[in-house]
């Protein structure tokens, strides 16, 4: 009986000390990985397990413990490649190029994720280009192309593929070649020839003067005067040859001849002539700075010509002495005069000859034979009228003397002369 605030209650209880049983069960499930499983309103998921507590009919706790396991989702990888214009298709299943995902369903109900990798492979197309020497054929999938022939083929690749190949066959264009030779020069092996191709092929360039060492400079040197062959091959390996020759110079020979200064020939001339030789390019110089190859001369001395053609240098030497002066020819003293004023050697003094130019310090002096100076005079064209201090001398011998620089045959000489003249009455 239970009371309290005016009441009372009387409540029979039944109380056991102990449960006579309790109960604990398992509940094995599945689900597939990613999904969850209802139980009793809770939703477990795949690979988890959760426990439950109910009453049982003796109202003791019952343990449920529920256990979800999880069943695999497949994924497979698979890749295809195509070729240009096939159908991409698995199973039916149309595909595109690049990544493709689909779900199929698994033997245990789950999906199955299968992904595909596509390569559509592009459409294969080569061009050959073939390069002929002048009469060669070419030979291609057991055809035989001349040059100026096309051919194209299909057929099928490393992937199974179609393979489109064009072969376009031409002719090497053949090069001229324009030499520039020079010659051999006495001395020897001073020959070279210098190459340019005009209208050239397939570069690079090899060049060759004996078929078997070829080089990439086109230029040749220390040639001997002689016949040669130029060979050269363009990048193709086209071969052409031409012939050519080199000449031998013949030694530079040279004439000179002149003439001597002398009293009578104030101008000597000098005679140049080339006799053999190369005469191009030709180039001459004398000592003197004169331009040209003859000349004439008016002055004694030394004059030294060089002539040089590239190959020799020829040295001539003009030697032009000074004149010799005959006796006698510069200056002429009278042995005698006769100073009566008939008109006839009236006066005495020196005479210039026909090849004197000039006269310079010329002194003219007459002595008695004591030694004393009746006449002196420094100009070429006073005499002495046989007179002192005016008066007349008498007949005899008189002694005189002549000093004068005269300019003569291209030269000055110094005159230091002296004799005896004879007065008449």
């Amino acid at each position: 009986t239970l009371s309290g605030c005016g009441q009372s209650t009387t409540v029979n209880w039944l109380v056991w000390l102990n449960c006579p049983s309790t109960s604990s069960d398992t509940l094995s499930l599945q689900a597939c990985e990613g999904t969850t499983v209802n139980y009793n309103g809770t939703d477990i998921p795949a690979g988890t397990a959760q426990s439950f507590t109910f009453l049982n009919f003796e109202g003791c706790d019952s343990t449920v413990t529920v256990s979800v396991a999880a069943l695999p989702a497949y994924e497979t990888e698979l890749a295809y490649t195509f070729c240009d214009g096939e159908a991409l298709l698995h199973d039916g299943i149309p595909l595109q190029a690049g990544t493709n995902e689909i779900t199929l369903p698994a033997a245990n109900g789950c999906d199955s994720t299968l992904l595909i990798e596509v390569t559509q492979l592009p459409p294969f197309t080569e061009q050959i280009e073939v390069l002929l020497c002048p009469g060669e054929t070419y030979e291609f999938n057991g055809q035989t192309l001349l040059p100026g022939e096309d051919l194209s083929l299909t057929l099928s690749s490393a992937q199974g593929c179609d393979s489109t190949i064009t072969v376009s066959v031409r002719e090497s264009s053949p090069a001229e070649a324009r030499l520039e030779v020079d010659g051999d020069c006495p001395a020897g092996s001073t020959g070279a020839v210098q190459v340019e191709l005009e209208q050239a092929g397939q570069p690079p360039y090899q060049y060759s003067l004996d078929d078997a060492n070829y080089q990439s400079e086109p230029a040749f040197g220390n040639l001997d005067g002689g016949s040669y062959t130029l060979y050269w091959l363009d990048g193709n390996g086209c071969k052409q040859s031409l012939d050519f020759e080199v000449p031998s110079v013949p030694p530079l020979q040279v004439a000179v001849e002149y003439d001597t200064l002398s009293c009578e020939i104030r101008q000597a001339s000098v005679s140049v002539q080339i006799l053999s030789g190369e005469t191009d390019g030709l180039a001459y110089s004398w000592s003197d700075g004169y331009e040209g190859l003859s000349r004439f001369v008016d002055q004694p001395g030394t004059y030294v010509l060089q002539v040089d053609n590239g190959c020799d240098t020829y040295e001539a030497t003009v030697g032009q002495p000074v004149p010799s002066v005959p006796e006698g020819a510069l200056l002429y003293v009278p042995t005698a005069f006769s100073p009566n004023e008939d008109g006839n050697n009236d006066s005495f003094r020196a005479y210039s000859g026909r090849q004197v130019e000039a006269l310079r310090r010329y002194r003219l002096q007459v002595f008695d034979r004591w030694g004393n100076k009746l006449f002196e005079s420094t100009e070429p064209t006073e005499g002495w009228a046989g007179r002192f201090r005016e008066e007349q001398l008498n007949t005899g011998l008189y002694v005189w003397q002549l000093q004068a620089v005269v300019r003569a045959c291209a030269q000055e000489v110094e005159v230091l002369e002296h004799g005896e003249v004879m007065l008449m009455r």
